[in-house]
């Protein structure tokens, strides 16, 4: 069993990006690395999914792809490409807030970084913003705020880009 440590020290945006990159060990990864920036198909969006479930997709999962996801990717390649952020999120109502983020990120990651849970407790935890307790709020929060300032505290405002584990 591996156990952790961790030291509060203030350190700057490099070096904390360089530390928890080398704590992050995705077993998956090649399936969003080889994917992300691939024209979307059935099988990239599978495989995007499989990767941000960590796994293979449970029966209830997979329909939910298939119907909330793939069965729209005609509609997804007609939007234009400066869409804004909330209303793509109005135009996909369903799936979840964490599936509905990443969609978003699939259609363009350089433009709409990588956005969960985990990345939502992390930029909390460092601005004091109170964690939004429904899907509702989240997806809002991500449109509004905390998208913005995750994306600045991790990258300066400048695109992300894969290595940056955020």
């Amino acid at each position: 069993m591996r156990c952790w440590t961790l030291e509060w020290k203030e350190a700057d945006r490099n070096e904390f990006v360089r530390y928890w990159a080398s704590q992050y060990l995705d077993t998956n990864e090649r399936l969003y690395v080889e994917h992300i920036e691939q024209p979307l198909t059935a099988d990239t969006v599978r495989a995007l999914f499989q990767w941000k479930n960590g796994g293979m997709l449970s029966v209830l999962k997979q329909r939910s792809v298939e119907t909330n996801y793939i069965a729209r990717l005609d509609e997804l390649a007609r939007l234009p490409s400066d869409l804004d952020g909330a209303e793509f999120l109005r135009l996909w109502p369903r799936g979840g807030a964490i599936w509905r983020i990443f969609w978003l990120h699939c259609w363009q990651p350089k433009r709409f970084p990588i956005y969960d849970q985990h990345v939502y407790r992390a930029a909390t935890s460092l601005s004091d913003i109170k964690f939004p307790r429904t899907d509702r709020l989240f997806v809002s929060d991500y449109g509004h705020r905390n998208r913005l300032a995750v994306h600045k505290l991790t990258t300066g405002n400048r695109p992300l880009q894969r290595s940056n584990p955020w």
